[in-house]
């Protein structure tokens, strides 16, 4: 396999990783808050996670394409 392909792959899984996360813990009306964003440690986890999975998915999927 090529390693531009396994590096567009892993690029988009991290993408799409760092989305749902993004989308599941964003508060929603009528519901408690996310056992992940419940305190401020957590949040500030989270929030890091979140941005490692999207700019290491970026960069994977850049250096892949180009």
């Amino acid at each position: 396999m090529n390693t531009s392909a396994i590096l567009i792959f892993v690029g988009a899984v991290c993408l799409l990783l760092g989305v749902l996360t993004i989308y599941k813990t964003v508060p929603r009306e009528g519901k408690p808050p996310t056992v992940w964003t419940s305190t401020e440690a957590r949040a500030t986890g989270m929030a890091m996670l979140v941005l490692i999975l999207l700019l290491g998915g970026l960069t994977m999927l850049l250096k892949g394409i180009f």
